[in-house]
């Protein structure tokens, strides 16, 4: 998976607009929240299964250290319990929850939930459609 660089000269915009032209091309989506920037995508094409998250989290240009963030995906289907994953920090600003799984095939709605080091939250999703085997 792409990492979040550091900013660059001249105040750049860190946060790739557009993912690794190499890598797969799962969804993603972006929220703002004051100057927070959230980003949610899969590592790798939706499937039924274990599919990791990457959740990436820049303020002012720069990784955000220390924050809780939770994965979450939910069907529209009455009755479906959501898959709820906490992720791990594995470094300023980039968020993995290696073992979210997605249950069965359709339409998904994933989100990421944020609480950073100082209480405030923010929420970033996207919508996801698993294919059939």
């Amino acid at each position: 998976p792409e990492t979040v660089p550091p900013a660059a000269p001249g105040g750049a915009d860190p946060m790739p607009s557009e993912p690794n032209p190499t890598a797969p091309r799962p969804p993603e989506t972006s929220a703002d929240a004051a100057d927070l920037r959230v980003r949610l995508e899969l590592d790798g094409e939706p499937r039924v299964g274990a599919v990791p998250v990457v959740v990436y989290l820049l303020a002012a240009g720069e990784g955000v250290a220390g924050a809780s963030v939770e994965v979450a995906g939910d069907m529209a289907n009455a009755g479906m319990r959501p898959v709820i994953v906490s992720a791990t920090e594995t470094e300023p600003g980039l968020y993995r929850a290696e073992d979210f799984a997605f249950t069965m095939a359709g339409d998904w709605l994933l989100s990421a939930e944020v609480t950073l080091p100082d209480g405030s939250r923010t929420r970033a999703e996207t919508a996801v459609s698993v294919p059939a085997d």
